[in-house]
């Protein structure tokens, strides 16, 4: 910015000397711009226009064929009504009709499944119904060896390693239930991560309930394991397929009912497998279990309050009283819990 001076000078004097001195400073600032204009414009800076990929095209295809089948039926359909109206006593014109009708129709049919099975999550449900539906398989070929009494024992863990990892497991799929729930109704870019995630732990919680069941003695706690561990998996599996056909759109309101109801059942069946894990390791006095369900808890209020808030099911229109009432409720269940531990642990 040398030249700066000489244009307050001219501002100034705007005298022949003050002109010469400017035109001087001006000229190789015109020179490094020419040059700045010149590198820009070089090739190896020229913009590329975008190019769609092999696989863009790919998934393009059917759309665009059914697209292209729309148009060419209506206008086939358009000619045969333009000759039924010189001639409507035709039979073969009305059976043209007809045909381009139906060639238009499932031309529309076909549009709107390629379009519903291009959405995002539904390649990611499609894997998570695979999934889940294999560990059922599991579950019911380890139940009939149960109930046969043939069920070898799994020597790679303890019961009480089996039992802590099925509990880990579930405290995460508990977490992932929301989110499921929550982009299948309004968020169609997330439905695919979610349930990812969400099948994630299932593998483990099974491998792990048929572990324990191996190493457990009496075959009605083995059954009762192994019985609510595949009704969990299938709840999730009734999750996954309502996540698939609400899709994250906020308009499909017929079908989050269904998604609630999933959500719920699957809640609902992770508080029975926990409670039947419970009270297996309290009969084995082992409160591991419950201590960790304790300390995350803790974990949570000291990390996050409003969090856990917002999660209860109370409300902030709720008074003294209310919260009063459940308070003392929880502490009589908590009191009877603990009597109850230490009566099993002697």
């Amino acid at each position: 910015m040398y030249f700066v001076p000489f244009f307050a000078a001219l501002d100034v004097d705007y005298s022949e000397q003050n002109r010469q001195k400017c035109l001087s400073a001006t000229r190789p600032l015109l020179a490094a711009v020419d040059n700045l204009c010149s590198f820009a414009g070089s090739p190896e800076f020229a913009s590329q226009p975008a190019r769609i990929g092999a696989a863009a095209r790919e998934a393009q295809a059917p759309i665009l064929e059914s697209g292209r089948s729309i148009i060419d039926g209506s206008c086939n359909l358009i000619r045969t009504a333009k000759g039924l109206a010189v001639n409507p006593r035709d039979p073969p014109t009305w059976q043209l009709l007809a045909n381009h009708s139906k060639s238009v129709s499932d031309s529309i049919k076909k549009l709107v499944a390629s379009i519903r099975d291009k959405a995002p999550g539904q390649k990611e449900c499609d894997s998570a119904i695979e999934s889940l539906s294999a560990r059922i398989r599991d579950l019911d070929q380890t139940s009939m060896l149960a109930v046969s009494q043939s069920l070898p024992v799994r020597r790679d863990n303890t019961l009480l390693g089996f039992t802590e990892q099925m509990e880990s497991a579930i405290n995460e799929i508990s977490e992932k239930v929301e989110p499921v729930r929550s982009a299948a109704k309004k968020e169609a870019e997330y439905v695919g991560h979610a349930v990812s995630q969400l099948v994630y732990f299932c593998e483990p919680l099974v491998n792990n309930a048929m572990g324990a069941a191996s190493n457990m003695v009496h075959s009605k706690q083995q059954m009762l394991l192994l019985d609510q561990t595949k009704t969990m998996i299938e709840c999730a599996l009734q999750l996954v397929y309502a996540a698939k056909e609400a899709g994250g759109n906020p308009k499909a309101v017929n079908i989050h009912r269904d998604v609630d109801e999933s959500a719920e059942a699957t809640r609902d069946a992770l508080q029975d497998l926990e409670s039947t894990l419970e009270q297996l390791s309290t009969q084995a006095g082992v409160v591991t279990g419950l201590i960790d369900t304790i300390t995350r808890a803790m974990s949570r209020v000291a990390d996050n309050r409003t969090s856990v808030i917002t999660t209860t099911e109370t409300t902030v229109t709720d008074s003294f009283v209310d919260y009063q009432t459940r308070m003392v409720s929880c502490a009589k269940d908590i009191a009877r819990i603990a009597q109850e531990m230490v009566r099993e642990e002697y």
